[in-house]
């Protein structure tokens, strides 16, 4: 239904699907496999929940759940892997850039370690967590990050300052809306 509507890419393992609907990494799996099968792209994510965080879990979990989705992917230039700290997302606590660049380094080592340099070098790793307009720009700026997997700052016109978050100009759109701000409040 996914290819019959035109999309391309599908994402999995969303933390939402994990944590309200009990979705197994077996499952997962399962999906992965089924979507590439189907000639689907994948954005596959990678989750850390409060609780992994505060018993020292995040390593543990985060690389049960590559093994997974590893097993099931064939071809890595049609996958994105989504870093969540879920305990970041929509909370008002933020990861630290620190905290962000340590786990994507260790997915990246894990998957340098586990499956190839080749996919460890050139796999886009992505971060969601409560990107905003306020922090991407120091996000953006990560060695292992790739880009972002971004919720309801989407809906917001600050979207265009996470699209620009690694140029150094800011877009004639983000200027078209801002000057719409700018004539909202002399109204």
């Amino acid at each position: 239904m996914i290819k019959d509507c035109g999309c391309e890419w599908v994402i999995l393992g969303h933390p939402e699907r994990r944590t309200i609907f009990s979705e197994s990494d077996d499952l997962i799996h399962q999906k992965v496999t089924h979507a590439l099968d189907a000639g689907m792209k994948v954005v596959a994510c990678v989750v850390e929940t409060q609780k992994d965080k505060q018993t020292g879990c995040t390593e543990e979990t985060l690389f049960a759940q590559l093994k997974a989705l590893a097993a099931a992917i064939t071809d890595w230039s049609r996958v994105v892997l989504a870093f969540e700290a879920l305990w970041a997302s929509g909370t008002g606590v933020l990861a630290t850039p620190a905290e962000v660049q340590e786990v994507l380094a260790k997915l990246r080592q894990w998957l340098r370690q586990n499956v190839s340099n080749t996919v460890a070098n050139t796999t886009r790793i992505i971060y969601a967590g409560s990107v905003s307009s306020t922090n991407c720009q120091e996000l953006a700026t990560l060695k292992d990050l790739d880009g972002f997997l971004v919720g309801s700052a989407a809906l917001k016109p600050d979207i265009v300052h996470i699209i620009n978050a690694r140029t150094t100009h800011v877009s004639r759109l983000a200027s078209y809306f801002n000057s719409l701000r700018t004539d909202d409040r002399s109204a």
